[in-house]
């Protein structure tokens, strides 16, 4: 049960990102951490994680992060052609399938993401 963030270094070292600089990190890393907080119903705050949990749950935000900043990036464009001037915009719930995509690659072999009622957390 402890209050964690990401830190940059484990951004560049243990997972290898590159796209977001260490200025934006911070920024970043607090929206992605707040996006996994509430798809795994609090639990990495709840429950004292393995260490496996735990860095499965770090590599998470690392993902989330570098989605959302991406998207933050391009906007909300999907595609754009110049001839007839069509832009087509993204909608928030892909931005939210991509992300939600993003953090399951890495929890789905946890218990984090159960939604069900019943749940305690043992490993």
């Amino acid at each position: 049960m402890a209050e964690f963030s990401v830190d940059y270094q484990f951004y560049v070292d243990e997972y290898g990102g590159s796209a977001i600089s260490a200025t934006e990190w911070k920024r970043k890393e607090r929206e992605a951490r707040a996006t996994v907080t509430n798809m795994t119903f609090a639990r990495i705050y709840k429950y004292d994680l393995t260490a496996s949990d735990m860095e499965a749950v770090k590599f998470a935000i690392c993902a989330a992060a570098e989605k959302q900043y991406a998207a933050d990036q391009i906007g909300n464009v999907s595609s754009e052609t110049n001839d007839g001037l069509s832009v087509t915009y993204k909608s928030s719930r892909s931005l939210n399938r991509e992300v939600g995509s993003a953090i399951t690659t890495y929890l789905a072999d946890t218990t984090l993401l159960y939604r069900g009622l019943d749940y305690d957390y043992k490993r």
